[in-house]
């Protein structure tokens, strides 16, 4: 992840020396026309003169992009969504996919399996299981798409680290995350609906 004065960037190096990124560029929604009408030419010249500025790899990766280039209006998943079924259930992205804003997105589906993997282990029932996974991890993952939404819609993207931590006490919510994800500890008890 690269937080630029004009974008946020990741991207990602694959064993074949490929390299994957996304620039998440603030600013109003694409129209369907903008997005069907414009050749990859067009939006690396675009994204370029945001790049350029920093010093940072990012404008370089951009450059080298040739017609792999794709553009969206990705956003977010509305929080409040279902994340299970008759015979399913979702983690990470596909339960509670966010704008990657906060760069979260490993990392929570990582907490969804081990906290999954918990329920399932301490829990009598694979219902009582799925409905504990989902007590546990819904408010934190919808608190994570709710940030990630405010930093997308806003104008600028230089973010201090102070500006995606959580309002009041962290030392508290960060001490039950832990204990959540101790793999040696039981689940503790579903926080409380208030």
């Amino acid at each position: 992840m690269v937080r630029g004065s004009g974008t946020a960037f990741g991207y990602a190096v694959s064993p074949a020396g490929e390299t994957y990124w996304f620039a998440r560029v603030p600013g109003p929604a694409l129209t369907a026309e903008e997005i069907g009408g414009t050749k990859p030419a067009e939006w690396r010249e675009r994204l370029l003169p945001l790049l350029r500025p920093d010093r940072t790899p990012t404008a370089d990766i951009v450059a080298a992009t040739t017609e792999s280039l794709m553009a969206t209006n990705a956003m977010h998943l509305t929080p409040g969504l279902p994340w299970r079924g008759r015979r399913t259930v979702l983690i990470g992205d596909a339960a509670h996919a966010a704008s990657p804003a906060t760069g979260q997105g490993a990392s929570m589906a990582l907490e969804d399996a081990v906290v999954l993997a918990k329920a399932l282990r301490d829990s009598a029932s694979a219902d009582a299981a799925l409905d504990a996974y989902e007590a546990h991890r819904r408010p934190r993952a919808e608190q994570n798409v709710t940030n990630s939404a405010r930093l997308t819609a806003s104008r600028t993207t230089a973010v201090s680290p102070d500006t995606t931590r959580r309002q009041g006490p962290s030392t508290r919510v960060d001490e039950d995350v832990q204990r959540t994800l101790d793999w040696n500890t039981t689940l503790p008890a579903a926080p409380s609906e208030n």
